[in-house]
């Protein structure tokens, strides 16, 4: 649905700067019967393509801020009537449902300021987060039966900037990406190269419990990510800082 979308805002401005699909094919050095079978439908432009697309039409893919007010003026962790853990499970998969991009604000993180209550009823919401994000349904070969997968992504370089974040990952976009990581990022590279696997998604997950590599940094802003949601900073190292087992 957003690529269709995202197309059809591409031809009207193609039209309105007066090229022919011809002039676009030769600047993507493609058929214009490939660029009239993504113009109607009948094919997925790939990320690189579209990138080059906008860039030849003077656009930028840019996405809206997600964050959903109505949902978080909802959250009071003073109010210590609140199952916080319940609480927690049921604004994740709202938030999921939703189909948005979610970065949880920096206002909502705890902090060793916090007083005691407010502090246990943050973590304890933090905490169910964590766990039914990583309960989302995600069988090994669900990417051979829809367009999508879940991935979970807690690398180090995710969780100092975004912290534990899920994403749902649209396979077909995601494979063109792959391809581009794999020459030019070298853990990529070696990923597949010591696997001596090809580079596709099926061979990816595969290695998703063994991916160091901070993949969520790389997709959030391109047509590969459908939906997110990330805690916004890192409630593991949190935890061992600030609390005592």
């Amino acid at each position: 649905m957003i690529v269709s979308k995202l197309m059809a805002k591409l031809k009207q401005r193609r039209i309105e700067l007066g090229y022919t699909q011809a002039e676009i094919a030769n600047h993507l050095n493609l058929s214009q019967n490939t660029i009239s079978n993504y113009e109607n439908g009948i094919r997925e432009m790939s990320l690189e393509d579209i990138e080059k697309l906008l860039d030849f039409l003077g656009l930028e893919l840019s996405l809206p801020d997600r964050v959903e007010n109505e949902l978080l003026n909802r959250i009071d962790f003073t109010n210590s009537k609140i199952d916080w853990n319940s609480f927690g499970i049921d604004f994740f998969n709202e938030l999921w449902s939703q189909k948005r991009q979610f970065i949880f604000p920096q206002h909502l993180h705890p902090t060793p300021l916090d007083t005691g209550e407010t502090l246990l009823n943050k973590l304890s919401f933090y905490n169910s987060l964590v766990r039914v994000g990583i309960d989302l349904p995600d069988p090994y070969d669900q990417h051979e039966k829809s367009n999508t997968m879940i991935y979970t992504d807690f690398s180090e370089g995710t969780l100092a900037e975004f912290g534990p974040t899920f994403i749902e990952i649209n396979c077909l976009q995601f494979q063109s990406r792959l391809e581009y990581l794999y020459h030019h990022h070298q853990e990529i590279t070696e990923m597949f190269d010591l696997g001596e696997s090809r580079i596709t998604v099926k061979a990816f997950d595969m290695y998703r419990g063994d991916i160091p590599f901070p993949v969520f940094p790389l997709l959030k802003d391109t047509l590969t990510v459908n939906k997110s949601v990330s805690l916004g900073f890192d409630l593991f190292s949190f935890k061992s800082k600030y609390l005592k087992e």
